[in-house]
């Protein structure tokens, strides 16, 4: 699912460090989605915008009432989770390269990593008993869905190994310069109150010691998954579930771990219970 979002992050943070790519040149000029062609503000958005989710898009286009895509807000001053973001900035990049997405990550970012077991898609090469089927809160089996297209946002498939080895080279400073691993591990725009960040295709979690720890999670149907990176201790976690309830396993699993692992967890448990708390006292006033 959505930690999809770090490894086409990572990629385009790599573009930018070999120059062939501007966090900051307005993406209209390479992509502008039929939905919001009229609309002016399509010439404000940028990728620094959409990595920090600061775009003004939703988080789907089937979730507004139009059911097409739409500004929310004025791009760069606001934040709204979109994986719309990330959909637009893939057609910027196939559109501007001639390429697809999956071409691009792959040259950059899978081949310098020796990641041969991911997929944006289910390739010919794809053996079905390979896969781990996905299951609902009462354990009943979803039916498989293959996809053929590649998507920004998430959709991923990939095996434990092959994303420890991404949440590793990152932590080892992903081949970018000082400068720009810097700005990939500040956080940019705030979630839950300054408490949980976005940045860079990251969630950020500011821990008791002063230090951020850069995360992000993953929800579909039968699909439950976290990263973690704690670039002090150079460890990371990365867990994949194939049930709806999968992410009930995260506390018990970082729990056990200890240290940093269970404060990530509560500190995490604390923010998302404050954001609800606040979100319906909003609509109680209201």
């Amino acid at each position: 699912a959505s930690i999809t979002k770090p490894l086409v992050a990572t990629t385009v943070m790599k573009m930018v460090d070999l120059g062939v790519w501007d966090l900051d040149e307005p993406l209209y000029k390479y992509w502008i989605d039929p939905d919001i062609k009229d609309d002016p503000r399509t010439k404000k958005v940028t990728t620094r915008m959409i990595l920090n989710m600061t775009s003004g898009f939703p988080n789907w286009r089937f979730q507004t009432e139009s059911g097409k895509l739409q500004f929310l807000f004025e791009p760069g001053t606001e934040m709204n989770y979109s994986g719309e973001g990330f959909e637009y900035l893939k057609m910027s990049i196939e559109a501007k390269f001639n390429k697809p997405l999956e071409e691009v990550v792959k040259r950059i970012l899978f081949d310098k990593t020796n990641m041969n077991n991911i997929r944006f898609w289910w390739y010919d090469d794809m053996e079905e008993e390979d896969y781990a089927e996905n299951y609902d809160q009462n354990g009943e089996q979803y039916e498989t869905y293959k996809y053929y297209e590649t998507l920004a946002a998430g959709n991923i498939l990939a095996t434990v190994d092959d994303y420890l080895k991404f949440a590793q080279y990152v932590m080892k400073g992903a081949d970018i310069s000082k400068e720009l691993l810097q700005y990939i591990q500040t956080p940019q725009s705030s979630m839950f109150k300054d408490q949980v960040m976005y940045g860079s295709g990251w969630m950020n979690i500011k821990l008791s010691d002063g230090n951020y720890v850069m995360f992000h999670d993953g929800r579909d149907p039968g699909v439950r998954t976290l990263v973690l990176t704690f670039r002090n201790t150079n460890q990371a976690v990365v867990i994949l579930t194939n049930g709806d309830n999968g992410d009930k396993l995260y506390g018990e699993i970082l729990k056990q771990l200890g240290g940093k692992a269970n404060e990530f967890i509560v500190t995490l448990n604390e923010a998302k219970k404050k954001a609800i708390a606040e979100e319906r006292a909003k609509k109680k006033n209201n």
